[in-house]
């Protein structure tokens, strides 16, 4: 009751006000004292890029600290109590937040705070994005399931999940079963087969399966290895794709048939993920923020990683701004990966 009286009480912060207060010096007005203004009276506007970019320009001349000025930022919002819940983040405020002082973070938690809007989905924004200077990090986190993306010519073939289907599994497969006649370019990118004709009649799927999606990260992060299970004449190679607009890269796999009539083939490609080095954990650390608790946690327990928390390992996994929480995760995962 008295917290519902106080607060009719009280008056929000004005952005003109708020501009005032920072550009008052740090030992007149610490930074501490800002936030625990905003947190009890809140705020009359609701944060832009825009405004954003002004409310830093005076925290500038207030000689306020980087560590400061991101924490007030992120009290300030969610500070508008008037203001009406955002809708769905779009491309374009996207992109406007990306040029803006939080970047690709600052993006990724609109994002989970408040989902996709209209536009997501066109490959044209991703390259927008990168255009702009979005790491792959942030494509990933804003295009959790990637489009398929066909090139003109391609035929679009069923793929399911196997009986055994598990993404945080440290290893996965693809087994491609097709019925062919003649010549095909076949591309299997994250969950999704395509081909091209290249010679005979269409190619027909015959239980083509993954038990997880091809590895979305960098060729090396990952090994691969293939075999023909079945097939009557050559496959002539399987090689990797670079990845695509979303990130995501895959397999090509060329088979000519040189038999009469209709041939099955069966291709399986495996997958391992290498186990994180320490490098490797310091650098998702730094991008804590923009991939979000949950999907570091996550990344750590399928991938494993391949060193052993002593006491100088946790020393610097402190430094990089890992908590217990989380330094208990890498331990669990190297121990996962020595059973």
């Amino acid at each position: 009751m008295l917290g519902a009286l106080w607060a009719q009480l009280t008056t929000p912060v004005s952005k003109a006000l708020l501009i005032k207060r920072l550009e008052t010096e740090e030992a007149v007005l610490p930074t501490p004292d800002l936030v625990l203004l905003i947190q009890r009276d809140g705020v009359d506007f609701a944060m832009t890029p825009e405004i954003e970019d002004d409310l830093l320009i005076a925290a500038g001349r207030g000689g306020r600290s980087e560590t400061a000025i991101l924490e007030l930022m992120s009290v300030v919002r969610g500070a508008c109590r008037s203001c009406s819940a955002p809708g769905p983040l779009d491309p374009e405020e996207a992109l406007r937040l990306l040029a803006s002082r939080g970047g690709p973070a600052e993006v990724a938690r609109q994002f989970r705070t408040r989902g996709a809007g209209d536009g997501f989905e066109d490959p044209a924004f991703a390259r927008k994005l990168q255009d702009a200077g979005a790491p792959v990090e942030l494509l990933r986190v804003l295009f959790p399931k990637p489009p398929a993306l066909l090139s003109e010519g391609m035929e679009r073939l069923p793929l399911r999940q196997s009986e055994d289907y598990d993404e945080d599994r440290p290893s996965g497969y693809a087994d491609i079963k097709l019925d062919i006649d003649a010549a095909v370019d076949i591309r299997v990118v994250y969950d999704t087969l395509s081909y091209i004709l290249l010679r005979g009649a269409p190619a027909a799927n015959a239980g083509s399966q993954y038990s997880q999606p091809v590895p979305r990260a960098p060729l090396d992060h990952w090994t691969y290895r293939w075999k023909k299970v079945g097939g009557r004449s050559d496959v002539r190679r399987v090689t990797p794709l670079a990845a695509n607009e979303f990130g995501c890269p895959g397999f090509q796999i060329v088979i000519d048939d040189t038999a009469a009539g209709s041939g099955r083939y069966h291709v399986r490609i495996e997958w391992d993920w290498k186990p994180f080095t320490l490098v490797q954990i310091k650098e998702i650390l730094r991008q804590r923020d923009l991939l979000g608790d949950a999907a570091v946690a996550r990344m750590i327990r399928s991938r494993r990683v391949g060193f052993r928390v002593d006491a100088q390992v946790d020393g610097e996994l402190r430094a990089a701004g890992a908590d217990n929480k989380l330094i208990g995760e890498i331990a669990a995962a190297f121990s996962a990966g020595r059973t």
